[in-house]
C-alpha cells in the first residue's frame, strides 16, 4: 500500500509561521467586540486560509498537496455528508438518552442571544460556521494533520486534536466541543485523505451549534 502524501516540514513551518503572524498582529490592531470584531476575525480568517492556499499553489505541490485537489470535492462532499450524518445520528440518540434522563439537551446549547441585532446574529453563525470551518481546516488538518499523516493515522489524529484543543483553550473552560470536533474532522481526514470531507463536517457542526446557542432558547419547555 502506497503512503499516504504528505506536508513537508519547511510548509508546515512557513505556513504555521504565516498563520501566528497574523494572529498576533491582529491581536494588536483588530477590534476585539461587537459586529466589528466579527467581521475582522472574518477577515483574519480568510487571509490566513487564502494565504496557505495560495501559498501551495505558488511554491509547493499545488491544490493537491494540501488535499483540495478540485477532482476530489464531488467525493469529499459525499463523504462529508456521511460523515456528518451518521455523527448527526448519534448525537441524536445522545440527547433522547439525556431527555429520558430529565435533561434537556438543549439546555446545554442555548445561549445569551435575545438581545442582539439581527445584523450580529447573521454575522456570528455565518463567521463561525462557514469562515471559521473552512479556515480551521485548512490549517489544522490540511497543513498540520498533513505533516503528521507521515508518522501514522493515529499519531497525526492525536496531534491535530490536541494541536487543535490548545488553541480554542480558555482559562478555566475544557473545551469539550473542540475535543469531539477535532477527533472528528481528524479521524474523517485520516481515512477520506481528503480535506472537503472534514470542511463539509466542521461548517456542518458549527452551524448546528451556533444556531441551537442562538435559538435554543425558543426550544426550551
Amino acid at each position: 500500500m502506497d503512503k499516504p502524501k504528505t506536508i513537508g516540514l519547511k510548509a508546515l513551518a512557513a505556513g504555521a509561521a504565516w498563520v501566528l503572524a497574523l494572529e498576533f498582529a491582529a491581536a494588536l490592531i483588530a477590534p476585539q467586540k461587537g459586529l466589528a470584531g466579527l467581521w475582522a476575525l472574518a477577515g483574519l480568517r480568510v487571509l490566513q486560509a487564502g494565504g496557505l492556499v495560495a501559498g501551495f499553489v505558488l511554491f509547493y505541490r499545488g491544490l493537491e498537496a494540501i488535499f483540495l485537489a478540485p477532482g476530489q470535492f464531488k467525493r469529499g462532499l459525499l463523504r462529508g455528508l456521511l460523515w456528518g450524518a451518521g455523527f448527526g445520528g448519534l448525537c441524536a440518540l445522545g440527547g433522547i438518552a439525556l431527555w429520558a434522563t430529565g435533561i434537556n439537551p438543549i439546555a446545554l446549547f442555548a445561549g445569551g442571544f435575545e438581545n442582539q441585532s439581527a445584523a450580529y446574529v447573521f454575522s456570528y453563525i455565518l463567521v463561525g460556521s462557514l469562515v471559521a470551518g473552512i479556515s480551521e481546516e485548512i490549517f489544522f488538518r490540511g497543513l498540520v494533520q498533513g505533516f503528521f499523516l507521515r508518522f501514522g493515522a493515529g499519531i497525526s489524529i492525536a496531534a491535530s486534536t490536541a494541536i487543535f484543543t490548545a488553541a480554542h483553550w480558555r482559562t478555566g473552560v475544557i473545551p469539550v466541543f473542540q475535543i469531539i470536533g477535532g477527533l472528528l474532522f481528524s479521524c474523517a481526514f485520516a481515512r477520506e485523505k481528503n480535506l472537503y470531507a472534514p470542511i463539509v463536517l466542521h461548517v456542518g457542526g458549527n452551524f448546528a451549534l451556533l444556531a441551537l446557542s442562538v435559538w435554543g432558547h425558543n426550544l426550551l419547555l
